[in-house]
This record gives C-alpha cells, sequence and structure tokens, in this order.
C-alpha cells in the first residue's frame, strides 16, 4: 500500500472509530474497563510481534549490503549517508516498531490515570494493529512476499521539514505586480499634465489660425 493510500485509509479508519465510540459510550465503567484490557492486549501483541520478527530477521541472517540515507533531522535536514546490510537495516526498524510502541502506551497510560481519557485508548487499540500488520517488516518476514517495488530496501522516509519548505517556497499561479514607487507616480502625473498642456496649447492656436482665416476681406471702394 502507497504511504497516500495507507495514510488516506487511516483517516477514514479514524473518522470510523470516532463514530463507533460516541454509539458505544465507553465513559461507562463496565465499557471502560474493556477498553483497557483491549488496548492492553493490542499493544502487548505488537511487542511480542516485534519482539518475533527480530528473532526471524536474525535467522535470516541477510548480510547483503545495503546503502540509505537516514530520515532528516535538525541537525542533518538532508540526512545522512549509511552503509549497512539488510539484517541491520530490519533490525533497526523492527526497534523503531518497539520504541513507538513503548512510547504510545506510556502517553495513553498517563494521559488515562491523570485525566480519564478512553477514546484515544480505544482507537489506539485498533490503529497500532493495523500498521503493525500492514507494515514492510510483516509482509516480508511473515507473510513472505518479496522485497520488490514498493517493498524494495531502502523504504521510503517522509520527511516533514522539506514538505514544510515546500509549501514555503512554493511559487504562486500568478505573481502579483509590484506596486508602482511614488516617484514613478508623480513623474507619470507630471508627464501626463505636461502632455494636456501642450495639447491644449496646439488646440488654442489651430483655433486661432482657424479664426483668421475666416476673417472677411475689407471691401474696396468703387
Amino acid at each position: 500500500m502507497s504511504g497516500m493510500a495507507s495514510q488516506m485509509s487511516n483517516m477514514v479508519l479514524v473518522l470510523g472509530l470516532v463514530q463507533v465510540a460516541k454509539y458505544l459510550n465507553l465513559e461507562d465503567s463496565h465499557r471502560a474497563h474493556m477498553v483497557l484490557t483491549a488496548f492492553a492486549v493490542a499493544n502487548a501483541s505488537i511487542l511480542l510481534g516485534s519482539l518475533y520478527l527480530r528473532s526471524v530477521i536474525q535467522r535470516k541472517n541477510d548480510t547483503t549490503p545495503l546503502k540509505h540515507k537516514e530520515a532528516p533531522s535538525l541537525a542533518q535536514p538532508n540526512g545522512r549517508e549509511v552503509e549497512t546490510t539488510v539484517r541491520d537495516y530490519d533490525l533497526a526498524e523492527a526497534d523503531k516498531q518497539i520504541k513507538g510502541a513503548v512510547i504510545t502506551v506510556a502517553m495513553l497510560g498517563f494521559m488515562h490515570y491523570q485525566w480519564g481519557f478512553i477514546q484515544p485508548l480505544f482507537l489506539q487499540t485498533i490503529l497500532p494493529v493495523k500498521t503493525f500488520v500492514t507494515s514492510n517488516l510483516v509482509r516480508i518476514h511473515l507473510f513472505n512476499q518479496p522485497a520488490e517495488g514498493a517493498l524494495q530496501r531502502p523504504w521510503k522516509v517522509e520527511n516533514p521539514l522539506e514538505k514544510l519548505t515546500q509549501g514555503l517556497e512554493a511559487p504562486t499561479a500568478e505573481t502579483p505586480a509590484a506596486a508602482p514607487k511614488f516617484e514613478e507616480l508623480v513623474s507619470s502625473e507630471e508627464d501626463d499634465s505636461d502632455s494636456e498642456a501642450s495639447s491644449s496649447d496646439d488646440e488654442a492656436s489651430s483655433s486661432g489660425e482657424q479664426i483668421s482665416d475666416a476673417e472677411p476681406e475689407p471691401k474696396k471702394d468703387k
């Protein structure tokens, strides 16, 4: 699944889960306990699945050389070129999954303990499981899909800094014309007034000539 399609499906899933949460009335104590249990089971399954993935990767021991660029950061906006192996690359990706699951459990657990939030726990019971099952590691090592096309390593890493920069520097379709300077306006007005004055003089002189031409000649005495 492409990055855009995955984001769209996650968005649709979130909207659907929010409506389901409203319908189920998760504030009920019995249902809240059920959500807590499901949240714990789901994230524990992700942790165990990631650990199992690590064992599968180590057992395959694919030492094929691999060059890739690390995810951009504030210190390295363009990323850093790294030489590694397929095994180490996949192990690093599995460690990211484990770290993400631990951080999610810690943050949402604290939010629920401190403020009693229950709907985020409901959402994070389903979304991480979908993300884990559709991850590249699971598709390659558990579903035995070939590492080709979208699954070919290294996998594309989204760069939020680059997106922000592109958004700020994106040229507009039509560039508005620059406002004229004050000197240009004054000069233009002076030129217009001069041209109007000269045209008035020309008209006056032309009218005078026509009047003089139109004067009758004096009659001669017989």
